[in-house]
């Protein structure tokens, strides 16, 4: 088993096991992690699993599809390192990456 590290809005930082294939965002709501809505439940539509992803990770994420780029345009608190974690599988590679909850999710629609 495998970790990702969630930073939540509060600054605590959480170890959340993960397998390869699953999603960032089934990982932290598997987990109750603060910060990680995912009101659409992994539907892409609604922007509440957005996080930060660490400079040590991102250029290791796959590149933002053009949905999901303008998914993080419309979202108040994006960043150029904003992520949809449920737009994200892990894979080996992830491995104790770091992603940061914003202080708070901003639903789209």
């Amino acid at each position: 088993m495998y970790t990702v590290v969630f930073i939540t809005p509060d600054g605590e930082r959480r170890a959340v096991p993960i397998k390869r294939g699953t999603s960032l965002m089934e990982a932290a709501v598997a987990r109750e992690t603060p910060g990680i809505e995912a009101q659409c439940y992994g539907a892409g539509v609604c922007g509440t699993c957005h996080v930060y992803a660490s400079p040590a990770i991102l250029d290791q994420l796959p590149a933002k599809s053009p949905w999901e780029a303008e998914m993080l345009a419309n979202l108040p608190l994006a960043r150029p390192e904003s992520r949809l974690s449920c737009q994200i599988r892990f894979e080996e590679r992830f491995d104790g990456a770091e992603f940061t909850a914003p202080e708070r999710q901003d639903a789209m629609g």
